[in-house]
């Protein structure tokens, strides 16, 4: 399916599910941190796998990212986007303590380096850094 061809009015979930989905193996590997992007629109299903991936024990801490003005905030809520995950993520389970929160970041870009930056202000970048060299 082309971008051009998407009438968002219209989107099912089965093309939503097969637009964000489509072409990705999961390896089965395990790690310490899971990175989770906002979308206001895609916020219920990113938990969910955050969820399972944290209760198989195959993530121990889950980093939630996104702020107030992304472009999926179509209705200019005022609640970012990260805290909006963890609230969702702590009534399916997720402890509090296992969960960061990056609020400032409106796109993707802005998520992986305010992430970056969150990570190495609370030391746990070093932590981070191992495991990206592991891989």
């Amino acid at each position: 399916m082309r971008l051009t061809e998407i009438d968002k009015e219209s989107l099912t979930d089965e093309e939503i599910e097969k637009i964000v989905y489509s072409d990705i193996t999961d390896t089965g590997e395990s790690t310490t941190y899971g990175i989770v992007f906002g979308n206001s629109m895609l916020i219920k299903e990113r938990v969910n796998q955050a969820v399972d991936a944290y209760q198989q024990k195959r993530i121990t801490k889950v980093i939630f990212t996104g702020g107030i003005n992304g472009i999926s905030n179509e209705e200019k809520d005022r609640i970012p986007e990260a805290q909006k995950m963890k609230d969702l993520a702590i009534k399916q389970g997720i402890k509090a303590c296992d969960i960061i929160t990056e609020e400032e970041s409106n796109n993707t870009f802005e998520n992986i380096d305010n992430t970056m930056n969150l990570l190495k202000k609370k030391r746990y970048l070093p932590l981070l850094s191992s495991l990206v060299n592991s891989i």
